[in-house]
């Protein structure tokens, strides 16, 4: 299973640059992240891209201040140490399976990350952190196989501070105007379950973010190319009200 999504995730590759771009958008702060159902890493690359862009930008920044008045040295001085406000520093992995944790370590090494991640084995539907803790939370492609969605998403929710954002990608239900989509999916759930560690193929995970409690829900739908019962997803960014 740790290696085994790869096909999968170069299909959704271009949906994640999307994804992380806007979360970590121009403006937002986000030094802590956690990330639930971390698997083997994955989307390690993207934090690391949006550090990168994150330190141009402070980089940017400083010379823009310095350029501007050198001889205003205590506005520059304040503005430089401003210009690492921002950075993704932290990265949690949680994940409730012990044996991914090699697989992530080796994800986190290979982007150059082991001084950011920080791999913890848990549950979603009990994260150990305190309310309002964290800048951002990622869940991808996690929900389907979760026993409780709607305790997750609560759950997440809850760490979030005000105004925090959960970036969030899943395989869903079809909608009912893609029938036969819909109905092989729920022949084939209890085969998928056995083989794909519990992975449902027929959760309207939409509701479940939409009815958690959220600010801002913005998620749309898509359809993956060639993974027919697994091509419905549903993508965006849900932030909690301030």
């Amino acid at each position: 299973m740790a290696r085994g999504m790869d096909f999968y995730e170069d299909q959704l590759a271009s949906v994640k640059d999307t994804l992380f771009n806007n979360l970590f958008s121009p403006g937002l702060e986000i030094t802590n992240l956690l990330e639930v159902g971390v698997g083997s890493g994955p989307n390690f690359r993207y934090y690391k891209q949006q550090q990168q862009q994150q330190q141009q930008s402070s980089k940017t920044s400083a010379g823009a201040v310095s350029d501007t008045s050198r001889t205003q040295s205590s506005s520059s001085s304040s503005s430089s140490s401003s210009g690492g406000r921002g950075r993704l520093t932290s990265v949690v992995g949680l994940d409730p399976n012990p044996a991914m944790q090699q697989y992530a370590r080796e994800s986190a090494a290979a982007q150059g990350l082991e001084g950011v991640v920080q791999l913890v084995e848990g549950s979603g539907e009990a994260l150990p952190y305190p309310d309002n803790s964290f800048d951002a939370v990622v869940c991808t492609l996690v929900l389907c196989s979760v026993p409780n969605p709607k305790l997750a998403v609560s759950e997440m929710l809850r760490v979030l501070r005000p105004g925090g954002r959960l970036a969030v990608l899943e395989h869903v239900l079809a909608p009912p105007d893609r029938r036969f989509i819909r109905v092989s999916q729920g022949i084939l759930n209890p085969v998928q379950r056995l083989l794909a560690d519990g992975c449902n193929l027929n959760r309207d995970t939409l509701v479940v973010y939409r009815e958690a409690g959220f600010g801002t829900v913005e998620v749309e739908s898509f359809e993956a190319k060639g993974l027919f019962v697994i091509a419905p997803h549903i993508v965006g960014i849900a932030t909690k009200a301030l």
